[in-house]
Formats: C-alpha cells, sequence, structure tokens
C-alpha cells in the first residue's frame, strides 16, 4: 500500500503505520501526547503513539479548548 500526505506534509492513515487509529485515547497516550508536544515534531509523536498526525493535533486541540492540556501535560503518572 502506497503512503499519501496531506497537503500539509503529513502522512495520511497507512494500516502498516497507525495502528491505534479509531481506538480510545488512554491517560498514558494522552499524558504522553500534552507532555511532549511542545517538544518533539508532530510526525516523530505521532509515530510513537502510532496515530496519525492529524488525530494527535485534534486531540492536542480538544484538550486546550476543555482546558485539560496542562493537566494531563503536568500529570507525572506515566511519563
Amino acid at each position: 500500500m502506497q503512503i499519501i500526505y496531506d497537503v500539509k506534509g503529513r502522512m495520511k492513515y497507512h494500516p502498516e503505520f497507525h495502528h491505534n487509529t479509531n481506538k480510545h485515547w488512554t491517560e498514558s497516550d494522552t499524558e504522553y501526547a500534552c507532555k511532549f508536544y511542545e517538544v518533539d515534531d508532530l510526525e516523530v509523536l505521532a509515530m510513537a503513539l502510532v496515530r496519525t498526525a492529524d488525530s494527535v493535533s485534534v486531540k492536542i486541540n480538544t484538550l486546550k479548548r476543555q482546558g485539560k492540556y496542562e493537566y494531563y501535560k503536568n500529570l507525572n503518572r506515566y511519563w
């Protein structure tokens, strides 16, 4: 299967790389995403979480809107 990128250069869903697509976000995954969002490149973060960059971006933006981003960023339970 061919790898396809969106207009922003992000890899679109590919079954070999994005096993967690459509799966529930665990607290550990959420903490990891918030803790490393400002440190790592979005693509690197997405690959670490086995999700698409778009889904990670949407999750981060949702948490920021809900006021939960800082909570998970500072949780220190898993990472």
